[in-house]
């Protein structure tokens, strides 16, 4: 009876360890044949900026001088190479309203993150650090139906300061409400409104967008 037992016991680990192997065998082979997700190479870098042509953007500027790269800055370092005039000088006549400004930056491959700075400036008759703020600044898909990328938290302040995290390669659209006070003096042609500064994180060489906003 005892043998009978035993023989029993020993079929039953022979069977056991069996099903174990086989669990063991397939589970590696699953494992295996999974493919492994492809690491992102973030070497993106600016291709081209200009006045948004997809989408219902609303823009009160319009381009004095195109943006070209220079030197891997597009706009340039020194801000000439990508220049927006308002359409309507800012003066005494415009306070308590708002213009907005619409930006399509075309970036050729996926970057790690999209730095955003701003400030308004006070360097010409005018003083748009004193008499206007920055609101709503926002990065959109550039597309019929464009998808919000990211919301930077600008509550009527004088700079800008934000972050878009990961972008695929692609068009996106910066927006920004620039909204008046009470302009004391009237601006004059020329004036400098604000100047916008884009830095990617990436291996990619041209990597910095300087862009300025100007008054007609």
């Amino acid at each position: 009876m005892k043998g009978a037992i035993s023989s029993g016991m020993a079929a039953i680990v022979v069977l056991l360890v069996g099903l174990s192997v086989g669990v063991l065998v397939y589970a590696g082979s699953t494992m295996l044949a999974v493919t492994p997700r492809a690491a992102v190479t973030y070497d993106g870098e600016f291709d081209d900026g200009a006045l948004p042509t997809d989408g219902s953007f609303v823009n009160d500027f319009s381009e004095y001088i195109d943006c070209n790269i220079t030197d891997d800055y597009l706009g340039g370092s020194d801000y000439t190479s990508c220049v927006y005039r308002t359409q309507v000088t800012p003066g005494n006549a415009s306070n308590s309203t708002s213009v907005y400004f619409a930006l399509m930056l075309d970036i050729d491959n996926p970057v790690q993150d999209m730095e955003i700075q701003g400030d308004l400036q006070s360097t010409g008759t005018c003083k748009p650090n004193d008499d206007m703020t920055v609101k709503n600044v926002e990065v959109w898909t550039h597309e019929d139906n464009p998808r919000l990328v990211a919301s930077i938290n600008t509550p009527d302040t004088d700079e800008i300061d934000g972050n878009t995290g990961p972008l695929m390669g692609g068009e996106y659209v910066f927006t920004v409400e620039i909204r008046y006070g009470g302009i004391q003096p009237d601006c004059v042609a020329g004036d400098d409104i604000l100047k916008l500064q884009f830095d990617l994180t990436t291996s990619g060489d041209a990597d910095a967008a300087r862009v300025l906003l100007e008054s007609k």
